[in-house]
This record gives structure tokens, sequence and C-alpha cells, in this order.
């Protein structure tokens, strides 16, 4: 990470603390996976590892989240993915963990989502499904994270094959299948558009929480 973001994610993480914990958060911020697997060896006292968007795995290595995962779930079965510039409930590690535990035998959901910007208010549930994968502040299972696919032609001839490209473009909601395509000329760059095909091939579902418990710092719609 760029060291002006360090102070805004370790505040950020003393936040998370809630009145009624009998402990505290005091983050340990570093810049890549070797030097976050050195100081678990080296403190017993670290009881959790979170991963921002950017996270390598050595020094000078080109950012990937998808290098990060694999680095995680080489060792664990749940993540807890965040972006360093995201506001946080300090009820957020509460409910990522409880979804983990609850859903991590119920195949049919593949992520739990922390950001919700587009069902918010009374009339929608507190919590809810859909097939729209949360990149904001979110959470998987190594089960699932190792269907990924970095391949997009594959992820999209299958789309097409298995006729749910209706259902990728979220029902007509949004141009995915656009961004697939630029993913797949080398336009963009995007883990997150192969995950929510991957998501879409396997039928799972994405669970929201309302209000949200993440926001990004320049975002007003959450």
């Amino acid at each position: 990470h760029q060291v002006s973001r360090w102070q805004h994610i370790v505040h950020e993480a003393r936040q998370l603390r809630r009145p009624e914990d009998k402990f505290f958060y005091e983050p340990v911020v570093v810049g890549n996976a070797i030097d976050a697997l050195t100081a678990i060896i080296l403190n017993a006292q670290i009881n959790a590892v979170v991963l921002y968007q950017g996270f390598t795995i050595e020094n000078n290595e080109k950012n990937s989240i998808i290098d990060g995962l694999n680095f995680v779930f080489s060792s664990h079965e749940t993540a807890i993915v965040l972006e360093d510039d995201l506001i946080v409930s300090p009820y957020f590690l509460n409910y990522m963990n409880t979804a983990l535990s609850a859903y991590q035998n119920d195949k049919q959901v593949g992520e739990i989502g922390g950001c919700n910007f587009f069902a918010c208010g009374p009339k929608y549930p507190k919590y809810f499904f859909t097939n729209m994968p949360d990149t904001w502040g979110w959470a998987t299972w190594k089960d699932r994270w190792e269907k990924f696919n970095e391949d997009a032609v594959f992820l999209y001839k299958a789309l097409e094959k298995n006729n749910k490209m209706f259902a990728f473009n979220t029902y007509g909601a949004y141009d995915m299948e656009g961004m697939l395509k630029e993913q797949i000329f080398g336009k963009v760059d995007s883990w997150a558009i192969r995950w929510q095909a991957v998501m879409v091939l396997n039928d799972w579902l994405c669970l929201y929480p309302n209000p949200s418990y993440t926001n990004h710092i320049e975002s007003t719609n959450a």
C-alpha cells in the first residue's frame, strides 16, 4: 500500500471495536504476503489477517487480489477482503464471521457481501441474496474460490453455452458482458468481472446486509 493509506487502514481497524468487546484491534500493516506470514510466525497474538485490494505476494510483484487470495487459501478455509479506501462499520467483522459460519455448507451461497448500494432502506429486507457479487468488503470460502477461472474467453463461451448471459448481465441491469469482452481484449484487467461470471455459472448467490456495513470513502450510495 501507499504509506498515505496506512493511517486510514489503522484508524478503520481500531474503529471496529464495539463497547461490549473485551479486546481491541491493533493492526499490523505490512505491504505484502511474505511480510504478513513472517509477522504471524513471530507473533502468536495475531488472530486475523485481512487482505486489501492491491495486496502482493512479494515486494515489487504486480498487484493481484487473485494471488493474494490464493496465498491465504493455501492455509485458511475462509477469507475476508477489504480495499484500503473503505469506511467499515464496527459490526462488519461480526457480520462477516457469523455469515461465513452460517452459510459454509450451503453451496448455493458463493460470497458474503458487505457493501449494499442498490437496495437500501426500510422497504427492503434486512438481509437478502442476489447473484451479483460484492467487491467493497466481502468474504468467501476456499472451496468456492477454488472454482475461480482466470480465462475470460472460457468464461464467456461457458455463459453463452449455458444460456446464462442474461443472468450475468444482472437480468439487464448492467452490461457485464461488455466488461468481460474488454477483459478478453486486454482493455481492462478485472478479477471481479471474472468472479461475477464464476458466480453465475455456478448458480451462486451473494448475501447482502441492509443497511450496508461498508462504503467507499468517496461514495454516498451505501
